[in-house]
């Protein structure tokens, strides 16, 4: 991994919430602590998100708005961790769920999304979920 695609991640992050800067803050100490956690996966910016791949393979997605955080896993993974997401206050969509800026990030949580994607993902050679 390199600090450059990293710095990419947090001037993504500030080009969007520059006029925010607690969310701006809230954002970049989620991505540090995946980046600290995971070191062995390649931060990005795909689809003018940032991500972070393992093997060239789709982990886990972000995305800022403005009362919130979404974090993508992919829909198979919000679906069978819907009711952990719910009971969190997370939100869960179809494809999503969401860090409120108002709200302590759960990252144990988001240790669990990313986790069942490494280890379901270890083989996989397509970039989504086959």
């Amino acid at each position: 991994m390199t600090d450059t695609a990293f710095d990419e991640q947090l001037n993504w992050v500030h080009s969007k919430l520059n006029n925010a800067p607690e969310h701006e803050t809230y954002v970049n100490n989620i991505l540090q602590w995946v980046h600290e956690e995971y070191p062995d996966l390649e931060p990005v910016i795909k689809w003018n998100q940032p991500m972070y791949l393992l093997n060239g393979t789709f982990i886990i997605g972000f995305s800022v708005a403005s009362k919130h955080m979404s974090i993508a896993p992919e829909g198979e993974i919000t679906d069978r961790f819907r009711q952990e997401l719910e009971e969190t206050g997370m939100e869960p969509t179809k494809k999503f769920c969401r860090f409120f800026y108002n709200k302590e990030p759960r990252l144990d949580i988001l240790k669990l999304l990313i986790d069942t994607n490494i280890r379901e993902k270890q083989n996989c050679t397509s970039f989504w979920r086959p």
